[in-house]
């Protein structure tokens, strides 16, 4: 059976990566509404801004799509 040498160093970073990724993870569930509406919102804007054209002499105008 071979052995495995392993660095403490290397179970010290492992372990503050599983860490970090718990505590992203945590923020994440804490503020999961608020960022689901803002993301619906940003969606929103950027659909609307598709939605508009800028001509030569910087006028906005916006496409009818029927």
């Amino acid at each position: 059976m071979p052995f495995v040498i392993v660095d403490v160093t290397e179970l010290l970073l492992v372990g503050a990566g599983e860490r970090h990724r718990e505590s992203v993870l945590q923020n994440i569930a804490v503020n999961l509404d608020s960022w689901t509406v803002q993301t619906k919102q940003e969606t929103a804007i950027y659909h609307t801004l598709n939605k508009l054209s800028v001509d030569t002499s910087r006028k906005v105008h916006h496409q009818d799509h029927i």
